[in-house]
């Protein structure tokens, strides 16, 4: 009798159809297998869930920290303040372009794969996906990282701006933030589970992933962009500095000069950015076939 190891290519096909009862001598293997997969498949959801909430705590706990007053400075050792936070802010800003950007190529990828019954844009969709998920807790770590040395470095400073944008800080921004781990993370978990006649669910999951993250980065460009172009008029002339300090709302500070040409700049960047890490992430995939089958997708 021949083994499963010893059995032709053509029947061990055969053997794996749904229905077809597995060898006793494998059913064991597989199933252990089966189990290590699915336990490394929770671990990696733990392992960011629990990365992402340690950053929204840093960002919670940096909003507490700017109501203690008149924080003192202190200098970052070797590369200075402005140094650390041009450091900080660049690795922050690299990770969450990639993460802002990459799922418009996911859900176009994913649309063009369902349209066309092409599966190599489906393979590229959730591979895309996949490193997006992990790279997302980096950004929140890196976020909350970002916001510690702003505070260490300009304590006063950053301390006047989240008294100022208190809402974006302590509301708007964490609940988008939660808002987009909840649907990144149900999309990424439900693609295999929403095929065939449920796949638009899927897609829609997608087009929602990406509305919040725009209105993401639409909200925290609002103190980005106010820190360059402070508030667009002061009524009846007024100077600038009182009406900020006295009547200006959280909207007459939002929407400046700079708010709207900032978002644009930002989305197209973010896209561009994405579509780069793409294109890597699919040239990886190409170098690292092993056959020609493989390379073909």
């Amino acid at each position: 009798m021949k083994t499963w190891q010893q059995a032709p290519a053509a029947d061990l096909v055969e053997r794996t159809r749904p229905g077809h009862p597995l060898p006793s001598s494998c059913n064991g293997s597989i199933a252990g297998a089966g189990r290590v997969r699915w336990a490394k498949s929770r671990l990696s959801g733990v392992l960011n869930v629990v990365l992402i909430v340690t950053g929204l705590l840093f960002v919670g706990t940096a909003v507490a920290y700017a109501q203690l007053p008149e924080p003192k400075a202190h200098e970052f050792p070797y590369i200075g303040n402005r140094g650390a936070v041009w450091i900080v802010a660049q690795l922050h800003i690299l990770f969450a372009a990639f993460i802002l950007g990459a799922p418009i190529f996911v859900v176009v990828s994913e649309i063009l794969g369902w349209k066309n019954q092409d599966t190599r844009y489906e393979r590229l969709a959730k591979e895309v996906t996949k490193v997006t998920v992990i790279l997302y807790s980096m950004t929140a770590l890196t976020g909350g990282l970002f916001i510690f040395v702003l505070l260490a470095t300009y304590p006063q400073l950053t301390a006047w701006l989240i008294g100022h944008f208190f809402a974006v800080f302590a509301v708007m921004y964490p609940l988008l933030f939660i808002f987009e781990t909840i649907v990144l993370y149900l999309y990424w978990y439900t693609w295999d589970a929403l095929q065939g006649p449920k796949k638009l669910r899927h897609i829609a999951l997608g087009v929602l992933l990406n509305i919040i993250g725009l209105a993401t980065l639409i909200v925290i460009d609002g103190p980005t962009a106010f820190m360059n172009t402070p508030a667009k008029f002061a009524e009846g002339g007024m100077d600038l500095k009182t009406f900020i300090e006295t009547t200006a709302t959280l909207w007459d500070k939002m929407n400046n000069y700079s708010w709207w040409p900032l978002n644009i700049h930002r989305t197209v960047g973010n896209v561009v950015f994405g579509g780069f890490i793409t294109g890597l992430i699919g040239a990886y995939l190409y170098l690292a076939a092993k056959n020609d089958e493989e390379r073909a997708f």
